[in-house]
């Protein structure tokens, strides 16, 4: 399916600044000389096995070394990554560990013991009885466990049995021996071991913990700006589509926040079925049902590095629409009700070699330095995975201890990164974000794309 030359117009004329040219060699002297030593590393390595070539010993040892560094950096004193020593530490802390066990279960532990005491110590329970009753001293209970003092409530129900042998005995002792009151009590007790609380400073130094108020109040920020971000986008989107209606005199409409019919997400697993917005044209009407092309597919991001994180499920959702049979309509679920797509056009967007002439990333154009930094020519995720490969944290341990350390110690990083299906990502991680770049425009820029595509003379763009 061919598009609108209109269209293909727009699509030509918008900036795409954060496109990225081939890595080129990283000059020692650059302050950001060690991540782009590695992201040069890896893409030669890419390359070389491309050509189905093993990358020689000295490309080996350049990634070793570089790799060494970046370590060294993370846990250096000067300039911490505290996300990182909290890593090296949860990798060799069995307290930590166990606390995190213990974290992971911790509402659930919590709603199991409130409810066994709520049903012997609820102060509305309570004040049914008489008042002289040793009972009514149970309400403590009730509120040593609602504000969480579990080795506190732990003592008060051991002193009563000491004390009231033969009151309540059966019921008091089922909270005592409960597994989810000690698990409780493990996680207090964890909770003030110097490994653990290093833990939690190495977390607060990095961000809010999750949950807490500080992460609430981000969520919320980064949660309005998305959305801010998708009216922007809407808006422009609806712009292109009254422009290619005046210039083409075709029907032409947008819809957003688009979901795959339930019988194609079956086994999709890490794939995205949901897109913000489509670009549609009518194609034809069946029996009263209008069915629609698919011209382009716009997601909207508030930052770049949320579209590089967003393409690989997208493009695994995309991988769903190619066992379509052609010359159907298939119906998609959107915030403006159901549709009818065409599914040659589906088809036409799943198997396209070049995205970028059916899929847009857009982004506010506040945002347009972040690929730039030459930092980023090492992604984040791919950053962190090679930090956290054990060999790299048992690196970092060892360092932290003042052992004796080499860079020939991270030897099997580099035996999975050319051998494990898991690095791939790694691997491609350069190509991946020149993929990114080259779909990545600002709202701005393709608005401008919109009216400069406009000034040009309508004609050029009718069917001749």
């Amino acid at each position: 399916m061919s598009l609108s030359p209109m269209l293909d117009q727009v699509l030509r004329l918008v900036a795409r600044p954060y496109a990225l040219a081939p890595l080129p060699e990283p000059q020692l002297s650059h302050p950001y000389s060690t991540q782009a030593k590695l992201a040069y590393c890896l893409e030669q390595i890419r390359l070389t096995l491309s050509k189905g070539q093993t990358p020689s010993s000295a490309r080996r040892d350049d990634f070793l070394t570089a790799l060494a560094q970046l370590i060294k950096t993370a846990v250096s004193s000067e300039r911490p990554d505290y996300s990182y020593l909290s890593q090296v530490l949860k990798h060799h802390s069995k307290d930590v560990q166990r606390y995190l066990e213990r974290l992971s279960t911790y509402k659930q532990d919590q709603r199991v013991v409130q409810r066994h005491i709520n049903a012997i110590a609820h102060p509305e329970k309570l004040k049914a009885m008489d008042p002289n009753s040793p009972k009514r001293h149970w309400e403590s209970w009730y509120f040593l466990a609602n504000a969480e003092q579990w080795s506190g409530l732990q003592r008060a129900l051991t002193n009563w049995l000491a004390l009231h042998s033969c009151q309540g005995v059966g019921a008091l002792l089922d909270i005592i021996q409960l597994p989810e009151l000690q698990q409780l009590l493990d996680f207090e007790q964890l909770s003030s071991t110097p490994d653990v609380q290093r833990y939690l400073h190495y977390r607060q130094q990095d961000g809010p913990l999750t949950g807490s108020p500080e992460a609430i109040a981000q969520g919320k920020r980064a949660q309005a700006r998305g959305a801010h971000v998708e009216e922007q986008t809407q808006a422009t989107l609806t712009d292109l589509a009254q422009s290619l209606r005046l210039v083409e005199q075709h029907d032409y409409r947008v819809v957003s926040a688009v979901h795959f019919p339930a019988h194609l997400i079956a086994g999709s697993q890490y794939a995205k079925t949901e897109w913000d917005a489509l670009l549609l044209r009518k194609a034809t009407t069946v029996d009263k049902q209008t069915i629609w092309d698919v011209c382009l597919l716009v997601e909207a991001k508030a930052n770049p590095e949320a579209a590089s994180t967003d393409l690989r499920r997208l493009l695994r959702g995309l991988a769903l629409l190619t066992d379509l049979p052609a010359h159907t309509s298939v119906y998609f679920s959107c915030e403006q009700g159901d549709i009818a797509l065409n599914s040659n056009s589906l088809l036409a967007l799943a198997l396209e070699p070049s995205l970028k002439k059916r899929l847009l990333y857009c982004c506010p154009p506040s945002t347009t330095e972040t690929l730039h930094r030459p930092s980023s020519a090492l992604h984040a995720a791919s950053r962190m995975q090679l930090l956290c490969a054990p060999a790299s944290l048992n690196y970092a341990y060892r360092i932290q201890q003042g052992a004796d350390v080499h860079p020939h110690d991270l030897t099997t990083v580099w035996e999975d990164l050319l051998h494990s299906p898991q690095w791939r990502a790694v691997l491609y991680q350069y190509a991946h974000q020149q993929q990114v770049g080259e779909l990545l425009v600002t709202t701005t820029a393709l608005a401008q794309a919109i009216q400069e595509t406009m000034s040009l003379s309508a004609l050029s763009f009718l069917p001749r």
